[in-house]
């Protein structure tokens, strides 16, 4: 018998598929126009080569992310030398006309005293008007940290006796009650 009448030939007329029909060749498609199936190795190509791909994409959205952080920061940078240069602007100006006035008011009380106690006296409006300034400023300061210092005890003390009141509602008792007990007791110790 020949293959081509049971079907394991190539081409002659018989019944039945054909062990092309049966077995198609991976790398040639199956003859209907599928495409050809990839062998494992070309599936790992195609995969490492995503891989790849996806490492791009990740540098790519690390690379921007850090671009854009460093974008905010020059311009925080910026905003921050534009900041420091406004407020020694402001100072500046506070400072000057500070000065133009003091300097207005000296003169002033100069031109006054020169007036009233003759043209040699008009030292006297400078003076007079530093020791009123100098004399308002330790004012300002003592009686500052006067109230300063009584404003921080008077807080300290409030603080302290809402954490005795607190004690006893806890422990029944507060530390100042125990220790009054134990000089107590060390003293009635020292009389026997």
């Amino acid at each position: 018998m020949d293959s081509a009448s049971h079907g394991l030939g190539g081409g002659g007329g018989g019944a039945g598929p054909s062990a092309r029909d049966r077995f198609p060749d991976d790398d040639v498609g199956d003859g209907y126009g599928d495409p050809p199936r990839a062998s494992p190795a070309d599936a790992i190509r195609e995969g490492l080569g995503g891989l790849g791909e996806l490492k791009e994409y990740a540098a790519y959205f690390v690379s921007a992310k850090l671009d854009g952080m460093k974008l905010s920061l020059t311009k925080l940078v910026a905003y921050g030398v534009l900041g420091i240069i406004g407020a020694a602007v402001g100072v500046t100006v506070v400072v000057m006309a500070a000065v133009m006035l003091c300097s207005a008011i000296c003169n002033a009380l100069g031109n006054l005293f020169g007036y009233w106690l003759g043209a040699g006296w008009a030292w006297i409006g400078p003076l007079l008007f530093g020791l009123i300034v100098l004399g308002g400023l330790a004012a300002g300061v003592i009686f500052g940290l006067k109230w300063f210092t009584r404003t921080t005890h008077s807080k300290l003390v409030a603080k302290y006796e809402d954490r005795k009141r607190q004690e006893r509602i806890n422990y029944g008792h507060d530390v100042e009650q125990r220790a009054r007990e134990q000089r107590a007791r060390e003293r009635a110790a020292g009389n026997s």
